[in-house]
C-alpha cells in the first residue's frame, strides 16, 4: 500500500477553508469585514452565504475587492454538497482567468441560521476539496451580550458551539467587564471545549490560525465524558505519547461511522503513529471520514506535547454510553504495545 503522505492529486498543496459560523446578529460579517481590510489578509477569498432571497452582507465586505462570492437565497447548510463544491471552483476559475487576485486561503461565512456538519461533509467528500482545499478550522462567534440568551434559547447557537475549534468573543465593548469571564464559565458548564478568546478587528491571525491540539473539557485528565446542554454529550481520550496504528485506528472510525454516524456531530483527533516528530490530524462528520492529514506534532520539542494528542467525539445524548464505549475500545484496539512501536524512516 502506498504512504497515503504520498497521495495527493496536484503537486499544489490543498489551500486551507476556515469555516465562520454564529448565530444571527453575531458579528460575522463585521469580522470578516475588518480582517480583510489589513494589508496582512490580501490573498485571502470569501464565500459568503445569506438567509433570504436578497444578499447584503457581501455589500459590507467592499474591502475584499472581487474575491468576495456571495450565495444568496436559502441556507448554504441545506444545499452545502454541491453548492459548496461549485463556489471553491468558481473562485478557482476566476482566478485563473485573471478575473480575481489569486488566492492563498478561503473564508466561508455561514448563515447565522446555518448547522456547519453538511459544510465539513461537503469539505471532507467533495474529489475537488480533496485536491485543491482542507478544512483548516471552525471558528463561531459569540455575541457578549446577546449569545447568553440565545444560547438557551436557540438549539441552532448550541450546534454551532460544539462544533467549534475556536469561540470568539464579539461585542465586548458592549458588555459588562466580568461578562467574559462569566460567559467562560457558561460555556464550560455546556461542555464547550473550544478555546474562548477575543475577536479583535485587527487580529491577523482569529480566522487563520488554529491550536492543532485536541480540546478536552479541562475538569479531568485522560478520558473525560460530559453531557451538553441541548441533547448532546461528548467524549475525549486522552492518547498521550502512546502511539496508535493508523491503520485500525481509521477504520475503526469508518465502521462506528457507519453505524452510529446519524448520531455524531463531530469527532476529531491529534494522535501519535511513530517515532517521528510527524502528527496525523483525523476528522470524522457524521457517516463521513476525512482521509488523515500529517503535520508535525504540536508542542516545544521534538516528541511533541503529550497533552496535545488525542481524540473527541461530540454525539446525540441519545447515544450516549453505547458511543462512549465504541470509543474507548476502539482506542484500545488501535494502541500499539511498546514492543511494537513503529520507527519513522531513517
Amino acid at each position: 500500500m502506498p504512504d497515503p503522505r504520498s497521495l495527493s492529486l496536484l503537486p499544489d498543496p490543498p489551500l486551507p477553508v476556515t469555516v465562520l459560523t454564529g448565530f444571527l446578529g453575531s458579528g460575522k460579517t463585521t469580522l470578516v469585514r475588518g480582517l480583510l481590510a489589513g494589508a496582512s489578509t490580501k490573498g485571502t477569498a470569501v464565500v459568503v452565504n445569506e438567509f433570504g432571497e436578497v444578499g447584503l452582507d457581501h455589500l459590507m465586505l467592499e474591502a475584499a475587492d472581487d474575491s468576495v462570492l456571495v450565495m444568496p437565497g436559502g441556507c448554504l447548510c441545506c444545499q452545502a454538497q454541491g453548492d459548496l463544491a461549485r463556489a471553491l471552483r468558481t473562485l478557482l476559475d476566476r482566478s485563473v482567468r485573471g478575473e480575481i487576485p489569486a488566492f492563498s486561503r478561503v473564508i466561508v461565512e455561514t448563515s447565522g441560521l446555518a448547522d456547519p456538519r453538511p459544510l465539513l461533509q461537503a469539505l471532507l467528500t467533495d474529489p475537488l476539496r480533496l485536491s485543491r482545499f482542507r478544512l483548516e478550522g471552525i471558528a463561531t462567534t459569540f455575541d457578549a451580550v446577546l449569545g447568553p440568551d440565545q444560547l438557551e434559547r436557540h438549539e441552532i447557537a448550541m450546534v454551532q458551539l460544539q462544533a467549534a475549534d475556536k469561540v470568539v468573543l464579539t461585542k465586548r465593548d458592549l458588555a459588562g467587564p466580568d461578562a467574559e469571564t462569566e460567559i467562560a464559565r457558561q460555556l464550560r458548564r455546556a461542555g464547550i471545549a473550544a478555546p474562548l478568546v477575543p475577536g479583535g478587528e485587527d487580529d491577523e491571525d482569529l480566522l487563520f490560525s488554529f491550536d492543532p491540539r485536541v480540546q478536552l473539557n479541562p475538569s479531568k485528565p485522560g478520558i473525560h465524558s460530559h453531557d451538553h446542554a441541548g441533547g448532546f454529550a461528548s467524549h475525549g481520550i486522552r492518547t498521550g505519547a502512546r502511539q496508535l496504528d493508523l491503520d485500525v485506528l481509521m477504520a475503526g472510525i469508518r465502521v462506528l461511522c457507519h453505524d452510529r454516524g446519524q448520531a455524531l456531530l463531530r469527532l476529531k483527533g491529534v494522535v501519535r503513529f511513530d517515532d517521528t516528530d510527524e502528527a496525523a490530524v483525523i476528522h470524522a462528520v457524521q457517516h463521513l471520514v476525512d482521509r488523515p492529514r500529517f503535520m508535525t506534532c504540536p508542542g516545544t520539542n521534538g516528541a511533541g506535547d503529550a497533552d496535545a494528542f488525542g481524540i473527541v467525539a461530540i454525539f446525540s445524548a441519545k447515544a450516549d454510553a453505547a458511543f462512549r464505549e465504541a470509543l474507548d475500545d476502539l482506542v484500545k484496539r488501535a494502541i500499539l504495545p511498546a514492543g511494537m512501536r513503529k520507527r519513522g524512516a531513517a
